[in-house]
């Protein structure tokens, strides 16, 4: 895969959060095309030996986990230049779009009608600002400033946590030879991995089960040298929470889905783009990333959510205990999927691991 290409389309990919889902649909077709030509067939999954994972291979679930507990520190952590939040919140004058409001209610005899539906409460409002004066106005901006350029840097870390509490994803790698990977995720070689085919249908699951609750995308990860600078992104989820926030301390009641539209709207792949970007120690994993997108709040709000997907092969640990052994293969049996056993090839120079087919044999 070429990295630039990859790098380009996911840069220049934005779900505004204003569109229709159709329109979100045509604005992700680009890289879904690209990605889908660049999917390899098969993905691997490596696993400790447990009942949690066994369960999960019977059942034909990949579960997806939250990026908050993943072995990376930097997992969907946002960086962002806290300096534009500052900038942003210095620039605003509240007190000359008040005194513009009470020019044209003056001039006219009345508030606008789409202000009226915005903000309900807006003619009482007007009514005290009336009996403030300009200075007093804005002492009020000023000392509301204050209080939120305070906070910026505690707004800032309250949404970096939100955005890995609510990133889910599964992992997978490309390459089932590698010792790295067995060593780190499949409990020194004792454990096991399953291969999964996503070259058909990379962002649904076998036959559309749960599709009203979740969706799914499929990504590689980019290894870069340097963060993902998610500036923009940032600063549009500021505006949206000063925004609300300033209003509220204010007393001012509003329509939330109107204000919606008239602020400037969000990049909802914003935090996949985040995601998607590690170091490059971690290059040697080869990772693929399939995150859910809940449509609902009660999965939305859990840590862990199944994604239900066959596998089709399992790849026993050349370090696996005989009883483990046994209950994968009897599984995998069920399913009639091949089953591999890793090996080491002594006459190999190189560092890679080798799958064995055993055809099902379990060793007694």
């Amino acid at each position: 895969m070429k990295q630039a290409e990859y790098q380009n389309l996911l840069y220049n990919t934005y779900i505004w959060s204003n569109l229709s889902p159709k329109e979100q649909e045509e604005s992700l077709a680009k890289l879904m095309e690209f990605v889908i030509k660049k999917t390899p067939k098969e993905l691997f999954r490596f696993r400790y030996c447990s009942d949690r994972s066994f369960d999960a291979f019977y059942k034909d679930q990949i579960w997806t986990s939250s990026a908050d507990v993943m072995n990376d520190d930097f997992d969907a952590r946002m960086f962002s230049r806290l300096e534009a939040l500052e900038n942003w919140i210095k620039s605003q004058n509240g007190t000359q779009v008040i005194n513009e409001l009470l020019t044209v209610q003056k001039r006219t005899g009345e508030i606008p009608s789409h202000l009226k539906e915005l903000f309900p409460n807006i003619e009482s409002l007007l009514k005290l600002v009336r009996t403030f004066s300009n200075g007093s106005l804005e002492d009020m901006e000023q000392l509301l400033k204050a209080v939120f350029f305070d906070s910026c840097g505690r707004y800032r870390d309250d949404l970096i946590q939100a955005i890995q509490q609510t990133t889910k994803f599964a992992c997978f790698s490309t390459n089932i030879c590698s010792p790295l990977m067995w060593g780190h995720y499949a409990d020194s070689a004792a454990g096991f991995a399953l291969a999964y085919d996503f070259k058909d249908k990379p962002y649904y699951d076998d036959d559309g089960r749960f599709s009203q609750q979740y969706s799914c995308e499929l990504y590689p990860v980019l290894y870069t040298n340097q963060r993902f600078d998610a500036t923009d992104y940032a600063l549009n989820l500021w505006i949206h929470i000063v925004i609300r926030l300033g209003l509220q301390l204010n007393g001012i009641t509003f329509d939330s889905k109107l204000l919606s539209k008239i602020l400037p709207p969000v990049d909802s792949f914003g935090c996949k783009k985040i995601a998607l970007h590690k170091a490059k120690d971690w290059a040697p994993e080869r990772e693929w990333r399939l995150f859910i997108n809940p449509k609902s709040s009660g999965i939305a709000n859990s840590n862990h959510i199944p994604i239900p997907k066959r596998p089709s092969a399992l790849y026993l640990g050349r370090k696996i205990s005989e009883i483990n052994e046994k209950i994968l293969t009897e599984i995998a049996l069920e399913k009639k999927i091949p089953i591999y056993k890793m090996e080491v090839v002594n006459d190999k120079k190189d560092y890679k691991l080798k799958p064995k087919r055993i055809n099902g044999q379990v060793n007694t």
